[in-house]
């Protein structure tokens, strides 16, 4: 696409001032550039440059120059004189500006203009993204439409150029692009409008609109201009936005009361009756006051989620677990949703993204529709192949393409990789001698891949020297023999004489200095060992799980209960509700009170080694508190503050890795080489 975007010089001749003018352009088909007719009626002779910079020369024909101040549109078409140069044609898009739709048209202007220009060593101006959107009834009576930009330049200094000038200078004509169609042509940066709105001209403009005689007369031959942009006319032009009136919702999709309680006392407060049902019919019916801007976000906020609802239900949302759907939600808005059901998600994420409307910036696609999308990645779902969820995102004036795009990013190839450093060493044996690390002679491990709804499993072995350095260049070689993917999860099942090592931590790539460790490139995470190894071990870690509450904040377990092994044992029969657990090795302790938890069923701590902890458990727990409960399994280890203490976090999930991947029931599978070359 870059490659269609050129610099429109123009030369007015001699005794003219400026004698030379700059614009923008778009190659829109063949060799025929659509540009702003101001930036090139009276040019004696025009040129473009490419994006490569190379300047080629270009031909004007006065037939196909519209007018700058009416009535003909601001439209141009220039033809560049290489014959070698042959572009496909771009397709085109046109704003239904009789539409319903509150949502405005999402969108990207691309050109040359001033504030893109290095100056150093040579003036060489970069392409400008001004990425924005289209409201659908600015500027409706001309004609014309708005783009209002996300990020502006600033206004220029009075050293800059003169008063009259603005920062924008070079972008018209530069092409407004939504979903890969061109929609029209920057004309004009009016100041009295701020820095954040430029003018656009659509190329709809092109025809005589009989329902709009403000909008002009058109061009004399649309017929022609038509043609040169690749299409027979203007029934060939895509509308936008896509969407029927309404989105069809059974009347008994609505939002549950638990998830709708606390609205209650805001629309009270506004002298509006909360509905007995939160359906779209109900929500419909309510007539919110002028007076009243918090409602009148609110209201259109919760009919999006009921009709999302219906949506997600199509889509299989009742397949993924609560936590599932907290992660997405993290991912996908940016910020921990409040503890509550499905539903209260989607409220939350329509509130979002009204917000984001309001203060313009939903960008492509806003909060919830975000949220859907990664559902739908979730679950396997393609916009694109899935036509109620097409006709949603229509019916909120996003482009398909978008959310396509944004579902095959989510829908990259994952995989996890189980490390299986061996058994505990036997009593008596040389690894089995206290103080002494059992480094393996022998790496078992699973590579469990998820594209879409398919899942492979690889496994295998690796010998390695029975050291520290033989283990890091056996984890080295392990996975340099992988497939590439998207994203690779690590979990270490490690004796627990190496928990204390540090492995996840080493410096094992050597990209920077200093070099990635397993835990920067692949979130590793430590487990026991010998849950792979003892059902019995891995039942008891099971059965704990079950009966323990992710609500509850760990409790400090104290100096005298650590040191004392019959106390602690005591301890660990009388808890009921820790899920996970934060602790430290005791200055003198009789016995190894990790091991002793480990062996219990506790399969989520976070532990420090030494004595000299400094004691930053409220840290943790205050970081802790600000995640969902249900999603607190998946993600803890990953929103863990920095800190100085050197600690070990020991997830051995039974259910395997967040939510996707499950834990083999053994480690036989399809081998492959990881031998060294």
């Amino acid at each position: 696409m870059a490659d269609r975007f050129v610099e429109v010089i123009v030369d007015a001749g001699e005794g003219v001032e400026p004698r030379y003018r700059y614009g923008s352009g778009c190659i829109v088909a063949g060799r025929t550039v659509l540009t702003a007719a101001h930036v090139v009626a009276g040019g004696v002779t025009v040129r473009v440059r490419t994006a490569k910079k190379v300047l080629r020369d270009a031909s004007i024909d006065t037939r196909f120059i519209g007018q700058e101040h009416g009535p003909a549109p601001d439209l141009a078409l220039i033809e560049i004189s290489d014959p070698a140069m042959d572009f496909p044609a771009l397709r085109l898009a046109r704003l239904d500006r009789r539409s319903s739709v509150e949502a405005a048209v999402q969108c990207h202007a691309y050109g040359y203009p001033w504030f893109a220009e290095r100056p150093s060593p040579a003036a060489v101006r970069e392409i400008a993204d001004a990425v924005g959107e289209v409201p659908m009834l600015s500027k409706l009576v001309s004609g014309l439409a708005s783009v209002l930009v996300r990020d502006s330049p600033r206004p220029l200094r009075p050293e800059d150029g003169a008063l009259a000038e603005s920062s924008w200078s070079g972008m018209s004509g530069g092409p407004v692009i939504t979903g890969g169609k061109l929609l029209g042509v920057v004309i004009e940066h009016a100041l009295r409008e701020g820095q954040s709105t430029i003018t656009m001209a659509p190329i709809s403009l092109l025809e005589h609109d009989p329902e709009y005689p403000l909008w002009g007369p058109g061009v004399h031959n649309p017929a022609t201009w038509w043609g040169r942009l690749g299409v027979t006319g203007i029934a060939d032009v895509a509308v936008l936005p896509q969407r029927s009136p309404d989105v069809a919702v059974a009347p008994d999709v609505e939002l549950s009361p638990e998830a709708m309680e606390r609205f209650r006392a805001t629309f009270e407060s506004a002298g509006l009756t909360p509905p007995a049902r939160w359906t779209v019919v109900a929500l419909s019916q309510i007539v919110v006051a002028q007076s009243a801007p918090r409602m009148r976000e609110l209201v259109p906020a919760l009919r999006r989620a009921v009709e999302a609802k219906a949506v997600l239900a199509d889509l299989g949302i009742d397949q993924l677990g609560l936590a599932q759907l907290q992660v997405i939600y993290r991912r996908e808005i940016g910020a921990w949703p409040e503890d509550g059901s499905a539903d209260a998600l989607l409220v939350q994420a329509a509130e979002v993204e009204e917000r984001e409307r309001r203060d313009r910036t939903t960008g492509v696609l806003g909060a919830l529709a975000r949220f859907v999308i990664g559902v739908a990645a979730a679950r396997s779902m393609p916009p694109n192949n899935h036509p109620k969820l097409a006709a949603w995102l229509g019916s909120l004036g996003y482009q398909v393409a978008d959310a396509q795009w944004r579902y095959q990013d989510q829908l990259g190839a994952r995989a996890w990789l189980l490390v299986d450093l061996g058994k505990e060493p036997w009593p008596g044996t040389a690894a089995g001698r206290p103080g002494t690390p059992p480094w393996p002679a022998r790496i078992a491990w699973t590579y469990i891949t998820r594209q879409g709804t398919t899942t492979t499993k690889l496994s295998g072995e690796k010998r390695a020297s029975p050291t520290k350095d033989g283990l890091a260049d056996a984890l080295r070689t392990i996975i340099a023999a992988l497939p590439p993917v998207h994203l690779l999860l690590v979990d270490l099942a490690v004796p627990a004489g190496l928990l204390d090592a540090g492995i996840e931590h080493w410096p094992l790539f050597p990209a920077d200095d200093p070099s990635e460790s397993l835990h920067d490139r692949h979130r590793a995470r430590l487990r026991w060992s010998q849950r792979l190894h003892d059902l019995h071990l891995r039942g008891r870690c099971v059965e704990r799980t079950a009966r323990s509450s992710w609500t509850t904040m760990p409790k400090p377990l104290t100096e005298a209960v650590l040191a004392n092994e019959p106390r602690l044992h005591q301890w660990i029969r009388n808890d009921t509700e820790h899920a996970w657990l934060i602790g430290r090795n005791p200055a003198a302790a009789q016995s190894d009170p990790l091991r002793a938890l480990l062996k219990a069923g506790y399969c989520f701590l976070i532990w420090f080694p030494e004595a000299t902890y400094s004691g930053r458990r409220r840290v943790i727990t205050r970081a802790v508190a600000r995640i969902p409960a249900a999603a607190r399994r998946i993600v803890i280890p990953d929103e863990l503050p920095g800190c100085t203490d050197r600690r070990m976090v020991i997830w051995d999930d039974p259910r395997g890795r967040e939510d996707e991947f499950a834990l083999p029931s053994s480690m036989a599978a399809e081998h492959i080489s990881t031998r060294a070359t």
